[in-house]
């Protein structure tokens, strides 16, 4: 039981470290730059849950009526 959960912990390191952090520790950069790689980091996210909103909305709804049209 301990094993399986010691793997899991050196598991997950080992994927934290394959992880691309957009800042990484030690870089000099300025706080306009973080604000800029933040905001634009930001921006995707919420243009990309947007997108698939309406992709999932688009499906349901060409779905649904294809289903009342089988049904009747």
């Amino acid at each position: 039981m301990f094993a399986k959960i010691r793997q899991f912990i050196i598991d997950v390191g080992v994927e934290m470290n394959k992880v691309s952090w957009p800042i990484k520790r030690g870089q000099n950069i300025t706080v306009k730059e973080r604000y800029q790689e933040l905001s634009d980091s930001t921006t995707m996210v919420i243009l990309s849950s947007l997108g698939l909103a309406i992709y999932i909305g688009l499906v349901d709804m060409g779905l649904s009526a294809l289903i009342k049209i089988l049904v009747g």
